[in-house]
């Protein structure tokens, strides 16, 4: 075939290798800044994650501080936001995160933040910025002053190039901020290695037009495995892409929970101090009981940050459905728009089911906004009944979206129904589907979550719709076999005759102040400090009247793992109990090598710390 092909077709081959060149050239270049707005639109949708879980962080705790604490100094409420929410993000090296209000910046006062720019608005801040190079800022200041959510671009310095950002509003009752990260593109484009793949690209480029000016086939075989490499290599990228994702947003809700955890410590601790010193008859102590029940909310919430970053199991334990409910129908009504009445019928009596009490209320929670979303703007129902049923293999079909079968035996049934808009049959199909969603802002999370955590109860679900009509889901969750209760001393009483120390080690002021309040209350003799070195000093001075120390993990100088090492050295008998706001399953093996006799998470009650301080009074180390 060669041998009959005319000479002039080999002349014409550099003409062409050289054309394929040039257009592959202009493909690489195309598929460069192909890449670069791919990569683009990918981190700001990952901005734009964070800054959702952040704002919606700040509000929990905006409301906790405002609705419940009735706190009125927001300028110092602001510094909080700053200092424990907005200063710690830091997504890449030159990365940034900001806050501000419609008519202020919200500024750390400790931080380097120019002295002219506190207390003016964005838009009057980039004014000032402009001689020194600002620009392209004015759609980004626009959607800040009236509290939108977005995502675009901005120069603030030129040095530091183009900055990609997503901000999202803060809205507590009439306050509003807007959150925000920035990143600067050259950053980005470094961190996600589209250089190199570029460079990369060029050279097999140039490769494959050398091989193809010899052999004509070859050259063919060798675009079509490059193409395949390229695909694969995409391919990649992008689960690389997810991963790191995954991992941000991980890192993300771990470091918030922490924090969150020690804040619930020292609100629940001096909520419960304050009711121990008001008499029984007292009308405040009903008021110092809706903020313990919120606080310990709060810690259930913080612990599905910790599920979600699969730092620790969830906990099962035996559910009164009909008392969960009742507990958390104000909270499921103050989520849903005043429109829409909330009712429920609960069936007398119901069985206990054994589950995670978290998880069951997030299920529950995210039924009833998703019905109080399918009535909208109108007036309606959402109604949340409970009954008692038995499966068996005669009433219950195989077409379940948990795709396994249910056990023979009593289940609880929850229903959660409206009168909304329903859903057609080929919505029905795909609620499930992850990051599938009918709503402009929705994130699709919400029934895919609700489906796995069901799943995991060994539960099933069955819905109903009809357009126009409205909308059923009947959740089933095996009842628990009731078993004859041990007797457990709740409130056990130190004895009379203990004479020994707790010192406690943390430097968080009100943890310290809270742990010590609660055990005070039942007898002990507490001593505090609040950072490693002094704690070991104080515990080398008198070793043998410390009966357990209560150490901090998460603390500056000194670490808890370096301290918890110097009281071994000191005393390998003393009950050093571990205390921290991330989950256990995160402590390194070391620290149980090291001698450490135990472990309590934060947030904690007065009765667990007391239980705790009680089992490991005189325990030795494991």
């Amino acid at each position: 075939m060669w041998l009959k092909t005319p000479k002039v077709f080999y002349s014409l081959i550099p003409a062409v290798v050289a054309m394929l060149l040039v257009a592959g050239a202009v493909m690489v270049h195309n598929q460069y800044k192909a890449a670069i707005q791919s990569q683009i639109i990918a981190y700001q949708q990952t901005e734009l994650e964070i800054v959702r879980v952040v704002a919606r962080s700040i509000e929990a705790y905006v409301q906790v501080q405002v609705g419940t604490l009735k706190r009125t100094d927001i300028a110092q409420i602001e510094e909080e936001i700053f200092t424990q929410f907005i200063a710690p993000i830091h997504l890449l090296e030159k990365g940034d995160a900001w806050i501000y209000a419609p008519d202020h910046v919200v500024f750390d006062p400790s931080s380097d933040f120019p002295t002219e720019y506190r207390g003016k608005s964005m838009a009057e801040i980039f004014i000032l910025q402009s001689p020194h190079g600002a620009r392209n800022y004015e759609a980004m200041t626009e959607a800040v002053m009236t509290g939108k959510e977005g995502v675009g671009s901005y120069i603030w310095l030129p040095d530091k190039g183009e900055e990609i950002a997503a901000w999202t509003p803060v809205r507590v009752n009439n306050l509003v901020w807007t959150v925000g990260i920035s990143t600067p593109l050259p950053e980005i484009i470094a961190a996600s290695g589209i250089d190199n793949q570029n460079q990369l690209s060029i050279i097999g480029l140039i490769v494959v037009g050398l091989i193809s000016s010899a052999v004509h086939v070859l050259w063919l075989t060798n675009v079509r495995r490059w193409q395949r490499m390229e695909a694969e290599f995409q391919t990649n990228q992008q689960a690389l892409y997810r991963a790191q994702k995954m991992e941000s947003l991980g890192v993300l809700a771990s470091g918030v929970a922490h924090d969150f955890n020690n804040l619930l410590v020292g609100i629940t601790g001096q909520a419960e101090l304050a009711k121990v010193k008001l008499s029984p008859n007292s009308p405040a102590r009903a008021h110092i009981d809706h903020a313990i029940t919120a606080a310990r909310r709060a810690a259930e919430l913080i612990g599905h940050l910790f599920a979600y970053t699969g730092q620790n199991q969830p906990e099962v334990t035996a559910i009164e459905l009909n008392e969960l409910i009742q507990n958390n129908l104000m909270l499921f009504q103050a989520a849903i728009p005043k429109s829409i009445e909330l009712v429920s019928d609960l069936f007398v009596p119901l069985p206990r089911v054994n589950g995670d009490r978290g998880q069951i209320q997030q299920v529950l929670m995210n039924l009833i906004i998703n019905a109080a979303e399918a009535i909208g703007q109108n007036r309606g129902k959402v109604t949340v009944e409970t009954a008692l049923t038995e499966i068996t293999s005669l009433n219950w079909g195989q077409s379940m979206p948990t795709n396994e079968p249910l056990y023979p035996g009593p289940y609880v049934v929850v229903t959660v129904k409206d009168n909304g808009s329903g859903m057609d049959a080929d919505t029905l199909s795909k609620i499930f589907d992850p990051f599938f969603t009918t709503k402009f802002t929705g994130r699709g999370l919400g029934l895919a979550s609700v489906l796995g955590i069901i799943r995991s109860h060994k539960g099933g679900i069955e819905i109903q719709s009809t357009p126009g009509v409205g909308t059923q889901f009947k959740i089933f969750i095996p009842a628990a076999i009731e078993e004859a209760a041990e007797a457990v001393d709740e409130h056990p009483i130190i004895d009379e005759d203990y004479d020994k120390l707790i010192l406690i080690i943390d430097d968080e002021e009100f943890v310290r102040s809270a742990a010590a309040g609660m055990l005070r209350v039942k007898g002990f003799d507490v001593v505090t400090v609040d950072n490693g070195e002094d704690g070991v000093d104080f515990f080398r001075s008198c070793p043998e009247e410390v009966g357990l120390v209560l150490l901090d993990l998460s603390m500056p100088g000194m670490t808890g793992e370096e301290t918890l090492a110097q009281l071994r050295a000191i005393s390998p008998t003393t009950a050093v109990l571990l205390s921290s706001g991330y989950s256990q399953s995160t402590l390194p093996q070391r620290l149980k090598e090291l001698g450490a006799t135990g472990f309590i998470a934060k947030p904690y009650t007065s009765d667990q710390l007391h239980l705790a301080i009680r089992q490991y009074l005189q325990s030795s180390p494991v």
